[in-house]
């Protein structure tokens, strides 16, 4: 027992200096860890026949740990430095502040010194130019030896920038205000002091100096006033290139939308001087279109976000406008005449060469799993949008409403596949296409009733079927709108097609189809459709006046009503919408009633006569049915259209009719509501029973 308990000691002397190593401690914590054994030893006890015990160990001194921090090791656990004071009010204005004043400031007095200088005629041109060229290389140098010497300093960076600042306005001056220099060394000048700005931004990770530097190169061309031909382009996208390398490695977004600017409006002032071929134009708009679109890629992968960056959209979407509307303007007019056939042919093919080009790009990024499907979805709505404008400009009459509708198929069948929204939307914008096209040239709504052409039916009925299939395409839950829309395309085809009594009975024939196929879902089609041949009905070929006069084409009429009343009836038995009964019932009555009265001469008083005892005679044979079959709402529609009747004759007939027929309209009036007292008091309604 005597070694293990050696043993348990010499452990634990180890794990205390161990925690002294790994954890400096201040005279003030607590001893760790506690000892597992009491400080004075024990005496150990010896067993018959043990082997003699050895000799105790001399007592080992306690290490104090030590409060100096070890620098021939690593330290183990979690680290203790001092964190670094945030910067007081006093440290910006001094160390920051300060320096950049000081930089402005000695710019500041550069420029007035060139300026005193000037004016006084101190200094010729070129010693002018000289000394501004060597006092901005001067404060370069010692911004950057100050830097490389002192570290991360406001005041060496602010000297940096002033004496890159310096250089730029330098080339200015000697190129374009002095003429020393030609254009095109002071262009490449320029692009010299723009690689130095952004090298030195890369070593310091500095992005203040980076943008001074990338801006400052990609504008030379129109800081030194070099004109803007191929050469000067070829520079540009060279710069370009580098500065979207650049931007992308250092993850400086806004940079690349500072630099993609200062080239678009640089290849744009190129087009603008026009004299180029359909060629060159294509070549320049790729190359510059391709600078844009590598730098979205990169920082999309480069991103640390799984939205992506959040200039990637801006830059995608300002891309393709200016590509799409500076490419087709120049290529259509690329012979001098704007509307020249081969101009336009070539402008339209670039748009749909841009348009296919976001697509192929859409399906890369959606597959890719380092990039944002923002941006994917985005791609692939502008490429789709640039296809159809393209179309659009290509195209004409029915190709347009055949090819939109095509195209919404297509997305319909990605609907199913998918479930997206996106695909939704393409539905909804192709399918609106088709229908403006479809309903404002090839068949507008004023040409209803005129002799319909094929391409007007053919148009329609085009558009029918584009919205039919994508319903059946799509989810159930979601197929109602097309639907409606194809039904409402339906209609608009017959109001072509027929008038008169086919209109009625076409729409009539389509509302019951329509609760057939869409039965309890979408009871609002039928219905919609039962409205339109009713309101058909009744403006057109039954209106109301036809109670006093008579109809002008009773067959036509008559036929009509009928298949309202017949169609009523059958969409209630296949729709929840049970009122449907009553509705038809009352259109019947109405229908007997116009045919009634167009059985007599216009405006003769028999017929008159013969509408109220038709009125009163349905309505007590209402209220024998009523009575005998126990039916409230029977007895109910029997009293009102008695009250109608009544109203009739004791108002209009007392005020209108002869005394002949005034006698003939009260007697039957009056025999048939005896009647229905009679029957009334013979078969009452049932006492409901009392549960």
């Amino acid at each position: 027992m005597s070694t293990v308990e050696d043993l348990a000691r010499r452990l634990d002397l180890v794990e205390a200096r161990l925690a002294g190593l790994e954890r400096p401690l201040g005279p003030e914590a607590v001893r760790w860890p506690p000892p597992r054994w009491p400080q004075e030893p024990q005496p150990a006890t010896v067993w018959p026949g043990a082997p003699p015990a050895p000799p105790a160990p001399a007592p080992v001194a306690a290490v104090a740990p030590s409060t100096a921090p070890d620098r021939t090791a690593p330290a183990l656990g979690p680290s203790t430095a001092p964190d670094r004071a945030a910067p007081t009010l006093e440290d910006l204005f001094g160390g920051r502040v300060l320096a950049w004043i000081g930089g402005v400031s000695v710019l500041a007095a550069l420029a007035f010194l060139l300026v005193i200088a000037v004016s006084r005629g101190w200094l010729d041109e070129e010693a002018r130019t000289w000394l501004a060229g060597l006092t901005s290389l001067g404060l370069l140098a010692v911004g950057v030896a100050a830097h490389e010497r002192r570290g991360r300093t406001d005041a060496a960076r602010a000297a940096t920038s002033a004496g890159l600042a310096g250089l730029f306005a330098t080339a200015v001056t000697a190129t374009q205000l002095y003429e020393i220099v030609p254009a095109f060394v002071g262009l490449l000048a320029a692009f010299g002091v723009g690689a130095v700005g952004t090298a030195l931004a890369i070593r310091w990770t500095a992005q203040g100096v980076g943008a001074l530097g990338l801006a400052g190169a990609l504008a030379a061309p129109l800081l030194v006033g070099a004109p803007l031909d191929d050469s000067t382009l070829t520079l540009l996208w060279i710069v370009g290139a580098a500065a979207v390398v650049v931007v992308v490695h250092q993850r400086w977004d806004w940079l690349a939308g500072i630099a993609c600017s200062l080239t678009t409006i640089q290849w744009l002032g190129w087009l603008l001087e026009g004299g180029h071929t359909p060629t060159q134009i294509v070549v320049a708009l790729t190359a510059f279109g391709a600078l844009t679109a590598v730098a979205v890629a990169g920082l999309e992968w480069r991103s640390a976000s799984p939205e992506g960056s959040a200039w990637s959209p801006l830059l995608v979407m300002g891309n393709l406008l200016t590509l799409a509307v500076a490419g087709w303007i120049a290529l259509a007019g690329w012979t001098g005449i704007g509307d020249t056939a081969p101009g336009h042919a070539v402008a339209d093919g670039w748009l749909a060469a841009l348009g296919a080009a976001h697509l192929l790009a859409a399906i890369a990024v959606l597959r890719s799993t380092s990039m944002s499907r923002g941006l994917g979805l985005l791609l692939a709505g502008l490429g789709v949008a640039a296809l159809d404008i393209a179309f659009a400009l290509t195209g004409s009459g029915l190709v347009l409403v055949a090819g939109w509708a095509a195209v919404a198929i297509g997305f319909a069948l990605l609907a199913r596949r998918t479930h997206s929204l996106a695909a939704y939307w393409g539905i909804g914008v192709h399918l609106g296409l088709a229908a403006a096209h479809a309903l404002l040239i090839e068949a507008p709504a004023w040409e209803v009733g005129a002799d319909p052409s094929p391409a007007t039916l053919t148009a329609i009925a085009l558009l029918v079927a584009g919205c039919a299939a994508c319903g059946r395409l799509v989810a159930r839950d979601r197929a109602g709108v097309l639907d409606v829309l194809a039904v409402a395309a339906l209609a608009y085809f017959f109001a072509h097609a027929f008038d008169g009594a086919l209109l009625t009975v076409a729409l009539v024939a389509t509302a019951v189809a329509a609760g057939a196929i869409a039965g309890r879902d979408l009871p609002a089609v039928a219905l919609a459709l039962l409205g339109v041949a009713l309101a058909h009905a009744l403006v057109v070929l039954a209106p109301p006046p036809a109670l006093l006069d008579g109809l002008a084409d009773p067959p036509s009429a008559i036929l009509a009503l009928a298949a309202i009343v017949l169609a009523a009836a059958l969409t209630a038995r296949l729709t929840t919408d049970r009122w449907l009964v009553p509705a038809a019932a009352v259109l019947a009555l109405y229908a007997g009633s116009v045919a009634l009265v167009s059985g007599f001469d216009p405006g003769a008083q028999q017929g008159q006569m013969a509408l109220s005892g038709f009125w009163a005679l349905t309505g007590v044979a209402g209220l024998v049915a009523g009575l005998l079959r126990d039916r409230q709402d029977l007895r109910l529609g029997a009293f009102a259209l008695l009250a109608v009747a009544s109203a009739k004759v004791f108002l209009f007939d007392l005020a209108s009719l002869t005394q002949l027929y005034r006698v003939g309209s009260f007697m039957a009036f009056g025999v048939l509501t005896l009647c229905g007292a009679f029957a009334w008091q013979r078969i009452r309604p049932r006492t409901p029973r009392v549960p």
